[in-house]
């Protein structure tokens, strides 16, 4: 990838986000209609191969293949300038210290599944993710697709995104990254997206596939132009850069939202038509721009035909914006997008980077929401990472809200901090969190990465996978909260500082019931930023012995 196209993931986002004063509490007098529309043609049927691919490292090579970085490093930086030094004035009690988790919280929590899943296909960071259906789960990353099952964590296809997706065009030389897979639990499909760029010229393209069961090995393929010579979608202009995209969808339509890198930084919507993609048939994309940078979209887990879509910021900020779309019968062409009043959030600023024992830091962003955000019943849930001041030094820790989908409400129905150090001494970072349902006090769960830099003997302080389980309405960390350590890495990178790290990982319910919930996250096989694998694992929250919750004063 060329160097134009390595900077555009970090370039600095300077487009004011946060809205204040009477503005911040104004409902938009009118609804946004779509910019533009592209009729996809009907979806190209794609079946994956057994087993593993050719070329799909054993576990723990870390043998690196054509190496290319999506961002340069010098870009990590930049994306900060501008944040204060100091963390924003917020604190909590820290998670129990227990190792696995076998003393406070809610009763003896399990570990039920930890599952070895694709390894470095030659790219840093690796953008993991991962959905699990009934019978397998589906990894993606930089530049592959894995299924594997749930009950074995065998292998059953993996190959690479760019062949995956040949059936519907793919150009020589193309590369294509920052893949988003979700489960859609209401039809029990599921949903794949990537990106490409050639680095040869401006063309892109945003694919996405809908599995044709829920198994994940056979597909219905897409391909939604986004610019292609002297045309463009869903684009300032055909140089801009579209990247960082998100997935997320309700019962009827597909969501995808993207930044758009060109003189400025404007965040952008793919609205898709989701029902005729379920059977391969030709489908519609409406296209909303001048939206937000770093705008989330939902998953939408009840029957409401408004997804909400929430926006933090960048770098540093006191609100959050949301945006409706509101969805017709009568398609996406028919859709329109609505602003509503911010949230008021206490003040972030930017994570640090997250200090290995070795002293070699790994990046954490810039503050943004990395995942989708979890609706139901009127409400939304999401995760970001921001510094924490306590401890030694500043820290990196992961800050859960909870909000009303109503534009009533302009303050957070909860505002929660986890962490693993009682003492401050962690850094948490690359959050997801998921909840299966809107209901007080239902099961909740965060996947994040950790680093401890004081602990320098061992391999404790190493950067590690947790997965934290709790209630999805409670601050009560001592009693309601409990983490899971699933992996650690048994060496640290080195030669790089800030190393790529995420730029997301994965929470999600499980099919099953919705008392467990699987997370994928990478932890690291060598010296090189390019030596990370995948860890897919599976949780359980024992929520019929769990201690009486916190009295709540927020519902």
């Amino acid at each position: 990838m060329t160097m134009r196209h390595l900077r555009s993931s970090m370039v600095p986002i300077v487009a004011a986000l946060a809205v204040t004063g009477a503005a911040a509490l104004a409902t938009s007098a009118y609804a946004l209609a779509p910019r533009s529309v592209q009729t996809i043609p009907a979806g190209i049927a794609h079946s994956m191969p057994d087993g593993a691919a050719p070329d799909q490292q054993a576990a723990g090579e870390g043998t690196l293949r054509a190496p290319g970085i999506p961002i340069g490093r010098e870009e990590l930086e930049k994306i900060k300038e501008g944040a204060a030094s100091a963390g924003a004035s917020f604190t909590a009690a820290g998670v129990s210290d227990a190792a696995d988790n076998k003393s406070g919280g809610p009763s003896q929590q399990a570990l039920l599944k930890n599952c070895n899943a694709q390894a470095a296909a030659g790219f840093a960071p690796s953008d993991s993710h991962g959905a699990a259906g009934g019978t397998n789960f589906v990894t993606v990353s930089n530049v592959v697709v894995q299924v594997q099952s749930k009950s074995t964590c065998a292998i059953v296809s993996s190959q690479g995104l760019a062949a995956f997706f040949a059936p519907v065009g793919v150009a020589a030389g193309t590369t294509l990254f920052d893949p988003r897979v979700v489960w859609d639990r209401a039809h029990s499909r599921f949903f794949l997206t990537a990106e490409s760029s050639t680095g040869t010229n401006d063309d892109q393209f945003q694919y996405f596939a809908v599995s044709q069961n829920t198994l994940g090995t056979s597909w219905f393929l897409y391909r939604i132009t986004l610019s292609q010579g002297a045309s463009k979608f869903c684009k300032k202009a055909t140089t801009s850069f579209w990247d960082y995209p998100n997935a997320g969808y309700n019962r009827t339509r597909w969501l995808i939202t993207a930044n758009d890198f060109g003189t400025t930084v404007t965040g952008a919507l793919l609205d898709i038509n989701s029902a005729p993609t379920l059977t391969g048939a030709s489908t519609t994309v409406a296209c909303f721009v001048n939206l937000p940078t770093n705008l989330a979209p939902p998953i939408v887990v009840d029957t409401s035909t408004v997804p909400t879509l929430l926006s933090p910021g960048s770098g540093s900020g006191s609100t959050i914006q949301r945006r409706n779309l509101n969805v017709s019968v009568s398609g996406p062409a028919s859709d329109t997008l609505s602003t509503i009043a911010s949230v008021n959030i206490a003040a972030w600023t930017a994570p640090p980077n997250a200090a290995q024992p070795n002293g070699t830091t790994l990046d954490t962003l810039d503050g943004r929401f990395q995942s989708a955000s979890i609706q139901s019943r009127g409400l939304l849930w999401n995760v970001h990472a921001v510094t924490r001041s306590t401890g030694s030094g500043n820290r990196s820790i992961a800050r859960v809200y909870k909000l009303a989908q109503s534009s009533a409400t302009t303050s957070p129905l909860m505002t929660l901090s986890l962490h693993t150090a009682t003492s401050g001494e962690d850094h948490i970072f690359n959050p997801s969190f998921a909840t299966g349902s809107g209901a007080f006090n239902a099961a909740a769960f965060m996947t994040a990465s950790r680093t401890v830099p004081t602990i320098t003997t061992g391999t404790g302080g190493n950067a590690t996978m947790v997965m934290f389980q709790g209630l999805n309405s409670s601050t009560d960390t001592a009693n309601d909260w409990l983490f899971n350590t699933i992996v650690v890495s048994s060496t640290q990178f080195s030669g790089c500082s800030p190393c790529r790290w995420g730029d997301y990982s994965a929470t999600q319910v499980d099919t099953s019931t919705l008392g467990k919930a699987w997370g994928w996250n990478q932890f690291i096989t060598g010296a090189s930023e390019f030596n990370w694998q995948i860890r897919a694992a599976q949780i359980e929250l024992n929520l019929s012995t769990a201690p009486t919750p916190a009295a709540a004063s927020d519902e």
